[in-house]
């Protein structure tokens, strides 16, 4: 809760670079991967630039341009899964001024992004259920 007392809000800006990226394993490998649901069915998956810290307690780590995240995208762009929603797409986080501070890719088009800019640290929230975990 701290956090959203102490921030602001960011945005995600879809973009289709950032899609491909994803669909391609070809992330920035200087920033560092979580996603969030289950283990082998995530609901998003984001990177943070280097010089942002990620609040959280519910994302789990994953490892840029490997089988793992790899097996993560394939998952979210399943149509044949998420029939009732539209297949993944990326996006870039950004903090209130509209700077890049990492890159998102979901089935979800929206969640939560609270930017703390005095520590450098954002809490992303997950898309599914948004605000109940993050």
């Amino acid at each position: 809760m701290g956090a959203c007392a102490a921030g602001a809000y960011g945005s995600l800006q879809t973009a289709p670079e950032v899609t491909r990226m994803f669909e391609t394993n070809s992330v920035p490998g200087d920033y560092r991967y979580y996603s969030i649901g289950r283990t082998e069915m995530p609901y998003a998956i984001i990177g943070i630039s280097p010089s942002w810290h990620l609040e959280s307690r519910f994302w789990q780590a994953v490892a840029p341009n490997s089988p793992e995240l790899a097996g993560k995208v394939s998952f979210i762009w399943d149509p044949q899964v998420w029939y009732q929603f539209d297949s993944g797409r990326g996006a870039w986080i950004r903090d209130p001024d509209g700077n890049r501070i990492g890159i998102w890719y979901s089935m979800y088009p929206h969640t939560t992004v609270v930017v703390d800019k005095e520590r450098h640290r954002v809490t992303v929230h997950s898309p599914h259920r948004m605000g109940e975990d993050r």
